[in-house]
């Protein structure tokens, strides 16, 4: 039993520095997410060690425009206890994460493939959506719709 202790306990060391990894990558991910809403770093210095100085000790500054769910996810993936952060599962289920993905609403139908065109570039007859909606559109294929 005792030969299996070495092994446990490098099981142990293993799986907390797993755990750390992913905790780190949340933070990461929570820095990401900053920039890109922001446009600017939640921890900007001048040298490498005054960002890691930024880090350990100045609270993350919101801009007055940044809504209150983006605010509570960065909040909670910015935490500097890796015990204490979220874990990625439970930013996934963020309530403003949900929001943003649509969560519970149907997406438009996709416009149906363009046909074949015939010899000589013209088509060989009106496509099913020409038939259905009395003639050709004059949007082009590329061009967003408005959905309303």
């Amino acid at each position: 039993m005792h030969a299996l202790w070495p092994r446990a306990r490098l099981f142990d060391r293993m799986y907390r520095s797993c755990m750390l990894c992913l905790q780190v990558d949340v933070w990461s991910m929570g820095v990401m997410s900053y920039e890109l809403l922001t446009g600017k770093a939640p921890f900007a210095a001048s040298s490498a060690a005054k960002i890691i100085e930024a880090i350990r000790s100045r609270e993350v500054q919101y801009p007055a425009w940044l809504s209150t769910g983006a605010r509570s996810f960065l909040s909670a993936a910015l935490v500097r206890d890796p015990e204490q952060r979220a874990t990625a599962e439970q930013l996934l289920q963020h309530p403003w994460i949900l929001a943003c993905c649509g969560v519970g609403q149907v997406p438009p139908p996709a416009p149906p493939p363009s046909p074949p065109q015939g010899a000589g570039g013209a088509q060989a007859g009106p496509s099913a959506h020409e038939s259905s909606t009395g003639g050709s559109q004059s949007t082009p294929q590329n061009t967003p719709r408005d959905p309303s």
